[in-house]
């Protein structure tokens, strides 16, 4: 008996064997919901508030002037987990304090001109630390679009005046984005960011949130923009 061949049947060629490209990986998320952007936004606030209470001690590691009006309100009893706010207050002020003096050796013996803070959320550095005064030094400052426009709001001497922010000690530069996005760099670059100058970059309270995927990615992108030396 004779068997009938399959219409397109026959040895194949070696185009035929090959196997589809895989699909490239998702590049990682560092933030992935709206609630989830919320709440960074909201830690931001938080954080200030632990800034604003080192402040007033009689023998403060870090006085942020502008810290109170960035807390907001509706932390004065918050406490998280195990941790009291004494504790908390503590090691903010100590991780403040060594980013603060990090970045003024940046600029006074090193040089550098360019500072990059991820995350910023209610950071003050380009507004308090004399270390980064002058004109030709800069401050990019990278977030969610609501938490950069929350903090001008409540960083306004006058409210009803949107152009009376308190004078920055440099050229300050606020870059709206969303970390998860891939083209945060890209924005950075639009900026007026400088890949060939030195640059200083801050990642204060991120890292400890994303995954180690994401963590090696962020730094990529660091590197990717940092010129040796």
């Amino acid at each position: 008996q004779k068997t009938k061949k399959k219409k397109g049947g026959g040895a194949k060629g070696p185009q035929d064997l090959q196997t589809p490209p895989a699909a490239a990986p998702a590049a990682p998320k560092l933030v992935t919901t709206k609630t989830r952007a919320k709440s960074v936004g909201k830690t931001s606030n938080l954080v200030a508030h632990w800034r604003a209470l080192e402040s007033q001690k009689p023998n403060p590691l870090v006085v942020d002037p502008f810290a109170s009006r960035l807390a907001g309100s509706g932390f004065e009893h918050q406490q998280l987990g195990e941790y009291s706010v004494e504790y908390r207050v503590d090691l903010m002020a100590v991780r403040t304090r060594l980013f603060d003096d990090f970045l003024e050796h940046a600029a006074r013996d090193l040089g550098i001109r360019q500072v990059v803070i991820i995350g910023a959320g209610q950071d003050t550095r380009a507004f308090r630390l004399e270390g980064l005064r002058g004109a030709d030094n800069r401050v990019f400052e990278l977030d969610f679009p609501h938490v950069l426009a929350e903090k001008r709001e409540l960083l306004l001497t006058d409210p009803s005046d949107p152009l009376s922010l308190p004078p920055s000690v440099c050229q300050r530069t606020e870059v709206p984005v969303d970390l998860a996005a891939d083209d945060w760099d890209d924005r950075l670059l639009a900026a007026d960011f400088d890949p060939l100058q030195r640059s200083a970059w801050i990642i204060e309270g991120v890292t400890g949130y994303l995954t180690e995927e994401a963590n090696r990615a962020l730094f990529s992108r660091i590197l990717r923009h940092s010129p040796s030396g």
